[in-house]
C-alpha cells in the first residue's frame, strides 16, 4: 500500500518545482494545469485512503508530474493524455466521494429544465397555437433550473465538496 503522506509531499514538491520553473511563461503554466494537479493531489491524499483505486490514481498523477518535469514543451498527444488522466481522477472523486465541479448542478439543472419545459411549451403550442407557451416554458425552465441547481451547488459548497478547478 502506498504511503499517501510521503507521496503527497513528494508530488507537491515536484509540482512546486515545475510551477517555479514555468512562472515566467504563463501559457505553459496554464496549459499544464499545475494548480489543478495540486488540488487533485490534496484531494486524493485526504479522501482516498481506503479506495481500491488510490494507487492507480497516485501513479497517474506521478506519471503526469514526471512528464512535466522531463519536458516543459511536451507534444499535444501528451497533454491529451494528461487531461484524460485528470478527468478519470475527477470522475472517481465525483462518483465515490461526492465531489462536484463548480456550478455543475446549476448547469445540469438549467439544461434539463429548459428542455423539459420547452417540450411542454411546444406541446401547448401545438394545441393552442400561441407562441407564449414555449417561450414561457424556456424562461421558467431557465429560472427554475438556475434556482434548483444553485441550491445543490450551495449545499456542496457548505459540505466542502467542490473541486477547486481553474
Amino acid at each position: 500500500m502506498i504511503n499517501l503522506t510521503d507521496w503527497e509531499k513528494e508530488t507537491l514538491k515536484n509540482l512546486n518545482d515545475i510551477d517555479a520553473e514555468t512562472s515566467s511563461n504563463s501559457i505553459i503554466k496554464q496549459y499544464h494545469h499545475i494548480e489543478n494537479i495540486k488540488t487533485l493531489t490534496l484531494l486524493i491524499a485526504a479522501n482516498c485512503k481506503q479506495c481500491e483505486e488510490t494507487e492507480r490514481h497516485c501513479a497517474q498523477i506521478t506519471e503526469i508530474t514526471n512528464i512535466l518535469l522531463e519536458s516543459k514543451n511536451a507534444p499535444k498527444a501528451v497533454h491529451r493524455s494528461i487531461n484524460k488522466n485528470l478527468k478519470t481522477i475527477i470522475k472517481h472523486l465525483q462518483s465515490k466521494h461526492g465531489y462536484s465541479l463548480p456550478n455543475q448542478f446549476k448547469e445540469a439543472w438549467m439544461i434539463l429544465s429548459i428542455v423539459l419545459l420547452g417540450i411542454f411549451g411546444i406541446a401547448a403550442l401545438a394545441l393552442t397555437m400561441k407562441w407564449i407557451y414555449p417561450i414561457a416554458g424556456i424562461i421558467i425552465g431557465a429560472i427554475g433550473g438556475y434556482i434548483i441547481g444553485s441550491n445543490h451547488d450551495k449545499k456542496s459548497e457548505k459540505e466542502n465538496k467542490i473541486i477547486d478547478w481553474k
